[in-house]
């Protein structure tokens, strides 16, 4: 038998059993915080990347 489960991903969406986008929404947000919390990582005053290349690193990456 198959059995139901809450929620399934289907070619990179996150749907669940009541077809509401709550599941895909926070797999997306918790996606970006992971990424923005890296990028913080390397963000250093001293030995870090500088202002213009965070900036277009968290564009490229932590927003789409």
């Amino acid at each position: 038998t198959i059995t139901p489960s809450r929620t399934h991903k289907f070619l990179g969406v996150v749907i669940d059993q009541t077809l509401r986008w709550n599941a895909q929404v926070a797999h997306a947000l918790s996606k970006g915080t992971a990424y923005a919390m890296q990028i913080s990582r390397i963000a250093s005053a001293n030995k870090g990347l500088p202002a213009y290349l965070l900036r277009r690193l968290y564009l490229a990456v932590a927003l789409p």
